[in-house]
């Protein structure tokens, strides 16, 4: 029963930042299949994206600038 609920929250995790995304909360779904008689034959899991903007970095080809983490 514990490996499903940890299951479960290692699917609801952003693609892109890795944040955990909440019960509730709005998500964007990407999910690769085929169309067949009944509708979408998925192939893969859905990939989960907290908003679009996280979306839209994760298929961006441009590099992201990372500075050094700072230590107070």
């Amino acid at each position: 029963m514990e490996e499903e609920i940890s299951r479960d929250k290692v699917q609801r995790l952003c693609a892109h930042c890795q944040r955990q995304i909440q019960l509730g909360e709005d998500v964007l779904t990407l999910r690769q299949g085929v169309v067949g008689p009944r509708g979408l034959v998925p192939l893969e899991k859905p990939i989960w994206f907290c908003d679009g903007e996280c979306a839209a970095r994760y298929f961006s080809d441009e590099e992201i600038v990372q500075l050094p983490r700072r230590i107070p």
